[in-house]
């Protein structure tokens, strides 16, 4: 089966590939909106997997850290086959100072 995630930044000789395929005019849905359950994913997904137009799925570090990588594609897998999938590690979130609460919060759970 051929993996279709991209890693935004960690293959910088493919950005012009990435960009041009991603240029064409695309919805990209955000999946990390609600990290607390994948639930929310899985309504996205489940919500747009016939909508016409939609490019790619993107998911961040936030839902990644919580869930790990191979879940949340497995989610939306489950409704889409052949969209992208985009994981955007944002440097940790670190250009959004409300993701520094959610990123320690992730990485340090309160036992």
């Amino acid at each position: 089966m051929r993996c279709s995630v991209l890693f935004i930044g960690q293959f910088p000789h493919l950005e012009n590939s990435i960009t041009q395929y991603l240029s064409r005019r695309s919805i990209i849905p955000a999946c990390d909106v609600d990290v607390s359950s994948l639930t929310h994913l899985a309504r996205i997904a489940d919500g747009t997997a016939y909508v016409e137009g939609i490019g790619a799925y993107k998911i961040g570090l936030d839902l990644v850290i919580r869930f790990g990588l191979a879940q949340p594609i497995r989610i939306i897998r489950e409704y889409s086959r052949t969209t992208p999938i985009i994981y955007d590690h944002q440097k940790a979130g670190n250009d959004i100072p409300a993701m520094g609460k959610q990123f320690a919060d992730a990485v340090n759970p309160r036992w």
